[in-house]
């Protein structure tokens, strides 16, 4: 993340300065504005290591929050959220200076604040006008490099289209090479003729014309031309191959390009996550591991005597699952089912509510301690039943959560036997660590009998993942349990 920042810093080094100018400029106008046009801001040494902070935390903000990627193809509601975030982080790190040194009483509020102001706006209004000088420059300068676009039949004039339509397109379309034998659709545009319409047509053009730069855009992202790809590239004109086709394998993944060792990669995942919140979601789960694992400490007192009276036995009980990308763990519960409740589980398979079989369900499951079907078809439940229907028998997983093995929130972890059921497919579920509770078992999890829609909800979750929505999650969990909706 750094070495991205790092690249766009060189990268853009004219915002950069500009907006280390800005900074210094707003500095300079907020002191004026509060002392008075004749003062002297740089008098004080207090204000002068304060606009030299200014200044390193405009650097630092580049940097980690990388404020000057894609900066010439963002809009203005883009510009504004990052003059926004420039802004805040500079009053942020000049307030810890001052808090750190111990001399916050000696610096003027109103000056702090009013520089936040100014450098926002003045930001944002440099930033605009010096891209728009900047575009219109380039586009003169840049429009007369030439551009051959190479496609199929079907698709080349759309894609000349598109193209000459973008804002950001600095190329002068000269026209089409195509990579197949079928006709050529009826429909012409003198704008973007064809000029090649085979690979040996295409490389005499290459080597015999005015030729700056070549497009390739296939469904197959230029692997069906991969020696033409090769002898292009090998000619020295600038080659842009579409790799758009392959972000769209995979509708559920989020696509970047990114370095893999000494590769350049495609990377395709369903939720990339930053380490700034990755880190942030560990620490929740120790927080409330711990407390989990001391109120587990609290019932153990009373659950311990209730199980060992109903049903002699180990109070926990534990289980292999499988967990992120198939690690296998232990987990553990409060025992709230007979000893050889797992033996006779396969008894009781013709009755799995869970139609494919690949989780399990019943609506009376016997194995329960203390329950017992009585003379009229109702169920009597006991102390098992108790501790399901409040999902006490959760609670010594706080333990997998302060191991590492689970989440406070996630996708519950399937039982051997239901992981060998699995398709491809269903392991999406499991692209991210298991959780105490989901988005699933919020969602009417006593009505869900279709394993499919379990999988939806479960990779919707890991799709739309944030910080707020496990918030929201571990809420409705407090409420699904006080509502007695059964065992998660």
């Amino acid at each position: 993340m750094y070495r991205k920042g790092l690249s766009g810093i060189l990268k853009h080094w004219d915002f950069l300065l500009l907006d280390l100018v800005c900074v210094q400029i707003a500095f300079v106008t907020a002191f004026l504005l509060r002392h008075g046009w004749g003062s002297d801001p740089y008098k004080s040494d207090l204000y002068i290591m304060t606009a030299i902070v200014s200044e390193f935390a405009c650097l630092m903000c580049a940097l980690f929050f990388r404020t000057l990627k894609n900066i010439l193809k963002r809009g203005v509601i883009q510009e504004i959220r990052t003059a926004a975030v420039h802004s805040v982080f500079i009053l942020f790190m000049d307030q810890m200076f001052l808090f750190s040194v111990q001399r916050s009483a000696e610096y003027s509020r109103i000056t702090l604040f009013l520089m936040a102001a100014i450098c926002f706006v003045l930001t944002l209004t440099v930033n605009l006008l010096y891209k728009k000088l900047l575009t219109g420059v380039l586009s003169g300068l840049l429009s007369q490099r030439t551009l051959l676009v190479i496609s199929t039949p079907d698709a080349y004039l759309q894609l000349c289209r598109q193209l000459a339509g973008s804002k950001t397109f600095f190329y002068r379309i000269i026209g089409a090479g195509v990579l197949s034998g079928e006709a050529l659709p009826a429909e012409q545009d003198s704008a973007f003729p064809v000029l090649a319409r085979n690979e040996n047509e295409i490389r005499d053009y290459v080597m015999r014309e005015w030729v700056d730069a070549v497009f390739i855009s296939l469904p197959s992202g230029g692997q069906d031309a991969a020696e033409l790809v090769s002898s292009l590239s090998a000619s020295g004109v600038t080659l842009h191959l579409n790799i758009e086709p392959i972000y769209r394998m995979s509708d559920q993944s989020r696509k970047f390009v990114e370095r893999l060792g000494e590769y350049s990669v495609i990377t395709a995942t369903m939720k990339p996550a930053s380490p700034g919140s990755l880190a942030v979601k560990r620490i929740m789960d120790i927080l409330g591991g711990l407390i989990g694992c001391i109120i587990t400490a609290i019932l153990f007192l009373f659950l311990a005597p209730a199980i060992k009276i109903a049903s002699p036995g180990p109070v926990f009980f534990r289980q292999e699952r499988i967990g992120r990308n198939g690690k296998r763990f232990r987990m553990y519960k409060f025992r709230s089912m007979y000893t050889d409740a797992e033996k006779r589980r396969e008894e009781l398979m013709k009755e799995n509510r869970m139609t494919d079989g690949k989780m399990f369900k019943v609506k009376h499951d016997l194995r329960i301690i203390g329950s017992a079907i009585r003379p009229d078809g109702t169920l009597k439940k006991g102390i098992g039943n108790f501790i399901r229907d409040y999902s006490l028998d959760e609670f010594p997983q706080f333990f997998n959560v302060l191991k590492g093995e689970m989440s406070l929130v996630g996708t519950r972890p399937p039982t051997v036997d239901e992981w060998e059921r699995y398709d491809l497919r269903h392991r999406a579920r499991l692209a991210i660590k298991p959780g105490i509770t989901g988005l699933w078992q919020v969602s009417g999890r006593s009505n869900i009998t279709n394993f499919e829609e379990v999988v939806r909800l479960d990779t919707q979750y890991i799709s739309e993942w944030s910080l707020l929505l496990d918030l929201k999650i571990l809420l409705k969990t407090v409420k699904v349990v006080l509502k007695k909706e059964g065992a998660m």
